[in-house]
């Protein structure tokens, strides 16, 4: 997924130039570009809304904001995306009469991951763990510190975190085809506890222990001495936890363990009338989480809503 140099000029050549960019914010998020064979058309950026990460966020944008809405540019892995960013404004200020860019509303989105990335470029936060430590507190992100990054990142470990928020359960429900996970009837608590299964095995987590412990220390009678430890009093925590207290558990599974193997877990029922494959279904699955965060409130757990609904205040 990652561009080389030749390949990330072209990219930040393309979007520079690109009219349709003008007095608009501008979001770099992590995803594939599909044609990097040649000079990148602003024909195939039109269309890169349409694909996935990009159009995902796309998606999740607050319904009531119609006029002057924010374009996504998938960039690549996520140095990739930083390195876009900081090269955007360096090609911007070196020739500013041959660029549609607004420097200001210019930013970036990646994903938090266990393992933070260096920012090696001149900016207020080193690493996307500073970051995270800035936007967000005990799984709320911080409404009054947003407009301080312009490079930000997920509040859970992947967006894909996002796909399966616990408040998503009614849409499973009635989404067809029936999605499934392990062979049934998509059930969120089930895969939580297959997440926290992942724990004691986790190679990334073992090694980032200690940060990742340090992400969850809201949530009360976790045992974080090893990731055996924190594993089983994760699980012990959730089948008796209150509602309140269970919301907590969820979040902090959904910022320490990877959900992106997990999600790719989900298919059609066999039982369903489905002609297509699995990843399109999941993607049309995807566009209907979109609408649903797009369609959220002002609670600040509603992280990606509370991020976009900031934005719009430029």
């Amino acid at each position: 997924m990652g561009l080389n140099k030749k390949q990330l000029k072209t990219h930040i050549e393309s979007i520079i130039t690109f009219p349709f960019i003008r007095n608009k914010i501008i979001i770099l998020c992590e995803g594939n570009i599909h044609d990097l064979s040649g000079h990148l058309t602003h024909r195939s950026y039109r269309k890169m809304k349409f694909t996935p990460d990009a159009d995902f966020y796309q998606t999740c944008v607050p319904v009531w904001w119609r006029e002057g809405r924010p374009l996504f540019f998938n960039c690549g892995d996520k140095n990739n995306v930083i390195d876009t960013y900081f090269g955007l404004l360096e090609r911007h200020h070196a020739d500013p009469s041959n660029s549609y860019l607004a420097h200001n509303k210019l930013f970036a989105i990646v994903d938090l991951d266990l393992q933070p990335c260096q920012i090696t470029y001149d900016y207020p936060f080193d690493n996307t763990e500073a970051i995270f430590k800035d936007m967000y507190d005990k799984g709320e992100i911080n409404r009054e510190n947003i407009l301080k990054h312009h490079i930000m990142v997920t509040g859970f470990i992947h967006k894909e975190a996002y796909f399966i928020h616990p408040e998503l359960q009614d849409l499973f429900k009635e989404f067809e085809p029936r999605p499934t996970f392990q062979g049934n009837p998509l059930n969120l608590d089930n895969m939580y506890q297959a997440l926290a299964d992942t724990i004691e095995n986790d190679s990334d987590l073992k090694n980032n222990f200690e940060r990742a412990c340090n992400r969850i220390h809201f949530c009360d009678n976790l045992d974080c001495q090893t990731p055996v430890d924190l594993k089983e009093t994760w699980q012990n925590s959730f089948r008796h936890a209150s509602d309140a207290h269970k919301q907590n558990l969820i979040y902090a599974v959904l910022m320490i363990s990877k959900v992106k193997n997990m999600w790719k877990k989900l298919s059609p029922h066999p039982q369903d009338d489905w002609t297509h494959n699995d990843a399109y279904f999941r993607e049309q699955l995807l566009l209907k989480i979109g609408r649903f965060i797009s369609k959220k409130s002002h609670d600040k757990k509603h992280h990606l809503y509370i991020l976009f609904e900031t934005l719009r205040n430029i």
